[in-house]
C-alpha cells in the first residue's frame, strides 16, 4: 500500500526546512532546550520561594521568565550573521513554551509518577482534585 502524501505539504515542509540554516537549526534547538530546562528551573524556584499562590499571573510569570531567558540564552548560542539573535530568542522561547505545553500532557498521561516528579508535585495522590479532608485543612 502506497501512501501518496500532497504535493502543498511537501512545498511547505521544504519551506519550513529551508528558514534556518543548518548551525541556526542547530542553534534553535540548544536555545529551546536552555529555555526549557532554566524555565522549569525558575518555576520551580519561584513556586517554592516567592509568596505568591498559583493563579493567571503566574502562568503569565513563566511566560516572562521563558521570554527573558530564550532571549539572553540566543545573545550567547545564536550564529552571527543571518538572522539577529534578538528576533531568535522570543522564537525560541515561543518554541519551548509550545513544546512544554505539547508534550507534558503526553507525559501526564503516559508517565504520571514522572509527571509529578518532573513539575514537584506536592500533592501525594494520583488523583488532580483533593480529597474533601485535604481541602479542609488547609
Amino acid at each position: 500500500m502506497e501512501i501518496t502524501i500532497p504535493q502543498w505539504i511537501v512545498d511547505i515542509v521544504l519551506w519550513l526546512v529551508h528558514l534556518f540554516s543548518p548551525q541556526e537549526l542547530t542553534a534553535m534547538v540548544w536555545i529551546i532546550i536552555a529555555t526549557l530546562g532554566l524555565t522549569h528551573f525558575a518555576k520551580i524556584a519561584s513556586r517554592l520561594f516567592l509568596p505568591t499562590r498559583p493563579g493567571p499571573y503566574n502562568t503569565l510569570l513563566v511566560h516572562l521568565f521563558a521570554g527573558i531567558i530564550g532571549t539572553v540564552a540566543a545573545f550567547f548560542i545564536w550564529p552571527r550573521g543571518g538572522v539577529p539573535w534578538w528576533i531568535a530568542g522570543p522564537v525560541g522561547a515561543a518554541g519551548a513554551i509550545a513544546a512544554f505545553k505539547s508534550f507534558y500532557p503526553i507525559m501526564i498521561c503516559l508517565f504520571p509518577k514522572l509527571a509529578a516528579i518532573v513539575n514537584v508535585e506536592r500533592r501525594r495522590g494520583s488523583s488532580p482534585i483533593p480529597l474533601f479532608d485535604e481541602r479542609r485543612k488547609s
